[in-house]
């Protein structure tokens, strides 16, 4: 747990501006509605990764940008992970269910 409280602290740390402007940074709210709202980034994918943090991908297909979004588990903290332009997929996969059965 105190290695769960240091990883969570040093990551903050290194996200610590709350804009979401042309920063990255960390925030209580949610910035879905923001994405889709002025930047036109819809979800695409979530993943999770290191102690169980779940990152959310936001596609804007016409225009290529793409942000990513990472939140630790149990807490209600939202942090811009990094974000980009020129997104394309690379190829269409069969969708697997949680487990990583392919379903």
């Amino acid at each position: 747990m105190i290695r769960a409280g240091v990883l969570l602290a040093a990551f903050l740390f290194c996200f610590s501006t709350v804009a979401y402007g042309n920063n990255l940074g960390c925030d209580k709210t949610n910035p879905a509605e923001y994405l889709i709202k002025e930047h036109g980034e819809e979800p695409f994918s979530i993943a999770l990764f290191e102690r169980q943090f779940m990152l959310t991908t936001y596609v804007n297909h016409d225009t290529g940008s793409w942000t990513m979004v990472a939140k630790p588990p149990d807490q209600e903290i939202f942090c811009l992970f990094a974000k980009g332009e020129a997104f394309f997929v690379l190829k269409e996969t069969k969708k697997k269910s949680g487990n990583g059965d392919v379903g």
